[in-house]
């Protein structure tokens, strides 16, 4: 399964991560709070919108994030002994996606 991968440490996106991480183009869609596609079209013409179950979603350019191929439970406990503390959660940018990120810094 591909990961998006980052440290709560890199500001810097040109860094990887961790030497496990490779760059690999994704989707990816800014999210609206919009009641209706019709709404939203009307303050954004120039975007396409589509309907998802949280709302509204309008696609992006997409760009070359840094991922992660991790397919097994054990990989994952690997990656974390290795690493150390991490949180998985939705990616921000594309919430069909999950970002594992590797907890080495304070972070809100």
């Amino acid at each position: 399964m591909r990961f998006v991968v980052s440290r709560t440490s890199i500001h810097d996106d040109d860094k990887a991560p961790c030497p496990e991480a490779f760059r690999a183009e994704l989707p990816r869609w800014s999210y609206w709070t919009f009641r209706s596609i019709k709404e939203a079209e009307a303050r954004h013409p120039d975007k396409e919108f589509e309907k998802t179950a949280g709302g509204l979603r309008s696609r992006k350019d997409p760009g070359r994030s840094w991922c992660l191929e991790i397919s097994t439970l054990e990989e994952l406990l690997a990656f974390y002994s290795t690493h150390g503390p991490l949180v998985i959660e939705p990616w921000w940018e594309n919430y069909e996606m999950t970002e594992i990120s590797i907890y080495d810094d304070y972070r809100e």
